[in-house]
């Protein structure tokens, strides 16, 4: 992560890719665009000592102003930006995402659940997942089912209640109902 920076030539790149993907959205009349965070670091926080040894210096830090350079694209074209919770990221977890918002204080910025995705850091779907954004940080729910296994590095789809996402579906979905959540809704199906 040390030369990923605001102008590292891969950066610049995905800041043109955003500029193309907002107007091919609003081409579609269409108000919203998905993005995802910088690569993931497995330690972003710390103290007594790990907070030296064990996490990634600076790399949330460093997250902050490149995240903000889309954000300043997303007001100027009048777009609301959802970020994916996505192991593959930093904002691995709806948690992060939301430390993300707060810190930011940003109002085009909202998070995309993946909440399947966030089981691979052992987010609890409902209890911590879904909790963390009500209330207005919520703006995109991609349903899928997996089966994990974070200690052998493994994930595979599963048809829906048959994975790890099974015992949390229901109740994620009946909360939605009965918050009358806006998001927008849909099912990442997986090839067989």
């Amino acid at each position: 992560m040390g030369d990923l920076d605001k102008q590292n030539t891969e950066y610049r790149e995905q800041i043109d890719a955003l500029r193309a993907c907002i107007n091919m959205a609003k081409a579609l009349d269409y108000s919203r665009g998905r993005v995802t965070s910088i690569r993931n670091e497995m330690i972003l926080f710390g103290s007594h000592g790990v907070d030296v040894r064990n996490v990634f210096q600076g790399a949330w830090d460093k997250l902050l102003p490149l995240v903000e350079t889309s954000i300043e694209i997303a007001e100027e074209e009048d777009m609301m930006l959802v970020v994916e919770t996505d192991h593959n990221t930093m904002i691995i977890s709806a948690s992060l995402g939301r430390n993300l918002i707060d810190e930011l204080g940003t109002a085009p910025l909202e998070v995309l659940l993946g909440a399947c995705n966030s089981l691979y850091c052992r987010q609890r779907a409902f209890r911590e997942d879904y909790q963390a954004l009500r209330g207005g940080h919520l703006g995109h729910i991609h349903l899928k089912d997996a089966v994990t296994d974070i200690l052998k590095a493994t994930v595979a789809c599963a048809p829906f209640g048959e994975g790890h996402m099974g015992s949390y579906m229901a109740i994620l979905v009946e909360s939605i109902k009965a918050d009358n959540h806006p998001s927008v809704i849909s099912l990442e199906s997986a090839p067989s």
